[in-house]
C-alpha cells in the first residue's frame, strides 16, 4: 500500500481486476447510450464527441487537480 503523497501512476497496472470492472462498467455506460432499446429504457440519448470530451474531463477532474499538488509536496520534502 502506499500513502497519499503518492502519484496517481504507482502500481496503475497492478489491479487486473480493477482494470476488468472498469472496463466492463465503460462498455455499460456506451450500452446504455447507444443501444435504442436501452435508450428508451433508461431516458438516454446518443452523445457527440465534444459531450464526451466534457465528461471525461469533469470524471478525471480530481485526479488533475490533485496531482500538481502531491508533486509540489514531494519536491518540498
Amino acid at each position: 500500500m502506499w500513502s497519499d503523497d503518492h502519484g496517481a501512476a504507482l502500481g496503475l497496472f497492478a489491479n487486473r481486476w480493477l482494470w476488468a470492472a472498469l472496463a466492463l462498467s465503460l462498455g455499460l455506460q456506451i450500452a446504455v447510450v447507444y443501444v435504442p432499446v436501452l435508450q428508451a429504457a433508461f431516458s438516454t440519448v446518443s452523445l457527440n464527441p465534444r459531450d464526451w470530451l466534457v465528461c471525461a474531463a469533469m470524471a478525471s477532474s480530481v485526479l488533475w487537480l490533485m496531482e500538481p499538488g502531491k508533486l509540489l509536496g514531494r519536491a518540498r520534502r
